[in-house]
């Protein structure tokens, strides 16, 4: 009856997977997941082909002192009495017994239109999490909520409401939800593009676009989770796994579900909605040696503050990270595997594959390293081949959609019309949205642009970017406004141990903005010393903004020297945003 507890004896609700073998072996696996704090929730999935993803994630916030776990979960047998269900009982699994949270049961049963049950001895949305629960987080009671497809808000709402109040520090929100479900692999990876970007968004309301199932199998569950982390927890989401059942299957299937595991980092700072671009990092050579010898965070120690101020930072990866490397010769770059959490804590989200020497320990290295950039919840862009199709990821800024197009121009085989299709059709599809053409291109070491970088980028604008930012050469070289858009050839070097050429310690931040539908532009001149950058001081900044402005085009001088650029022209006022077709190629 729904708001009507009766006291009586709790009963247990025997174990769905009795199993512990079943689990073990996903727990001596188990690694947690490099997060830059404190997690106050997860999204895991439920179903048991997935669970060294559950387990991943569980370890991550083992030790964290929780009391509490509330579960939100699809009701997927319809066993609840209403909408909104608690699960009044007691839970067992082969690693024990697990109490139910009592109090928050009756708090909760008392909402008009929530049923508390004990008559849920299959739902699979909690109780293939439970062993994980009981492993890691011993002492934690759980409160299960199983949600039925077409929730109505309003419900949603008051449970919003019950749950903000009785949440403390003690209490992790586990969201138990699969994706895109019933489709191939490529119609799964389309879908997963959009749901990844409501992810990341964190806006409540932006979970309501989402279809069930074709993207997710509770976007109640979603709204719950994302409301609670962004109104009591002030978190910011981060995705830390994504696969689809496929990774699973020797041979292709036509049915598919995807999986995404992801972390809330519990009161995050606000972050400004800025875009950062960086130039060349390389943490391999002399820069592993540097590591090894003064701590993993020594590169980006001066620079980490500035790059976790900022929604966005991306920067280009020279070279592969793998465990063991097939090719050790000194222009076959390679970096630990632990480089992946080094980039995540020092606030990078974006790394660019798309160059010359994301092959260098092969296909499996280039494999490798995005799984592990996944892994710490960075996002890998681009590929470096010519055969493949370009690749695109969006950037939610504030009201502002920026597409990142990331692109190897040192190829030789390098297709500019095919590029520029692609450019065309995201641009047709996407007028309201900004389109950043991400470049690897250009002569190493040539301080201004070589006659087939000007050609590159000229046709870039011409089919639709609206700012095109390049590296590669190692120096910082000129920028060129084309047709009202600006063409940064050039951010030189970031990290890289090529500290004994003066020219390439060196480098530059881009900080993008949009303020009232404008693009503003500020250049961030880095000294570079011994890899270690850290923005450059007075006078060394004005003498680099100087120098940048003496080989770039005539009329941006004075912007130059002052420190930023209005960029332009921009989206088309009124035009409609798309949600498919290119930007899902």
């Amino acid at each position: 009856m729904s708001g009507i507890l009766f006291r009586r004896k709790r009963r247990t609700l025997p174990a769905l997977f009795p199993d512990a073998p079943l689990f073990e072996s996903a727990i001596a696996r188990a690694r947690g997941y490099p997060v830059p704090g404190r997690l106050s929730g997860l999204t895991v999935p439920h179903h048991m082909l997935a669970r060294q993803l559950i387990a991943d994630a569980f370890a991550t916030v083992a030790g964290g002192g929780w009391t509490r776990v509330v579960i939100l979960c699809p009701d997927h047998h319809h066993l609840g009495d209403s909408a909104v269900s608690v699960v009044d009982a007691d839970f067992a699994t082969p690693f024990g017994p697990i109490p139910c949270d009592g109090r928050l049961v009756r708090a909760l049963a008392r909402i008009p239109g929530v049923t508390a049950s004990d008559l849920f001895f299959r739902e699979h949305g909690f109780g293939s999490l439970l062993p994980f629960v009981r492993h890691y987080l011993p002492g934690a009671e759980v409160c299960a909520v199983p949600i039925k497809v077409g929730a109505g808000r309003e419900l949603l709402d008051r449970m919003a409401e019950a749950l903000r109040k009785e949440l403390d520090a003690g209490t992790l929100i586990v969201q138990s939800t699969d994706f895109s479900h019933y489709l191939p692999l490529a119609g799964a990876e389309a879908m997963d593009a959009e749901t990844r970007r409501v992810l990341l968004c964190g806006d409540p309301e932006s979970a309501f676009t989402l279809r069930e199932p074709g993207h997710i199998d509770s976007s109640a569950a979603l709204y719950l989770q994302s409301r609670l982390q962004q109104e009591v927890r002030h978190s910011r989401p981060l995705v830390l796994a994504h696969l689809n059942s496929q990774h699973y299957a020797p041979e292709p299937v036509e049915e598919t579900t995807s999986y995404f595991v992801v972390g809330h980092v519990a009161d995050a700072p606000v972050l400004e909605a800025s875009l950062l671009f960086a130039g060349d990092v390389m943490l391999g050579r002399e820069v592993d040696v540097l590591i090894r010898r003064k701590g993993a965070d020594h590169p980006f120690q001066d620079l980490a503050p500035v790059l976790r101020g900022a929604q966005a930072v991306v920067a280009n990866l020279e070279g592969p990270l793998v465990a063991e490397p097939v090719d050790l010769a000194p222009l076959r770059f390679h970096a630990a595997p632990e480089s992946a959490a080094l980039l995540a804590r020092a606030g990078f989200t974006h790394l660019h594959l798309a160059n010359n020497h994301a092959l260098d320990q092969g296909r499996a290295g280039l494999d490798q390293t995005r799984e592990l950039l996944r892994r710490g919840g960075l996002t890998p862009m681009g590929d470096p081949s010519w055969e493949a199709e370009p690749e695109m990821e969006q950037v939610q800024l504030g009201p502002e959609r920026v597409f990142l197009v990331a692109l190897n121009a040192t190829e030789p085989y390098f297709r500019l019309t095919k590029n520029a299709a692609f450019l065309r059709g995201l641009r047709a599809l996407n007028r309201r949205a900004w389109i950043v053409a991400v470049l690897h291109w250009g002569t190493e070491y040539r301080p201004v642009a070589d006659p087939k970088q000007t050609c590159i980028g000229r046709a870039c604008v011409d089919a639709g970017a609206d700012l095109v930012v390049g590296h590669h050469p190692h120096v910082v070289q000129d920028i060129e406004r084309y047709r009202g858009r600006l063409i940064f050839h050039s951010l030189g070097n970031l990290v890289f141990d090529q500290w004994r050429r003066p020219e390439t310690r060196d480098g530059l931040l881009l900080k993008v903005t949009f303020p009232d539908r404008a693009m503003r532009c500020e250049l961030v001149p880095l000294e570079g010393r011994r890899a270690r950058p850290r923005p450059a001081e007075e006078p060394l900044r004005s003498q680099a903004l100087a120098a940048l402005a003496a080989k770039s085009s005539p009329e941006l001088s004075l912007a130059i020297q002052a420190g930023w650029i209005r960029g332009g022209p921009g989206p088309v006022p009124g035009a409609e945003f798309r949600t498919s077709g290119a930007e899902n190629r």
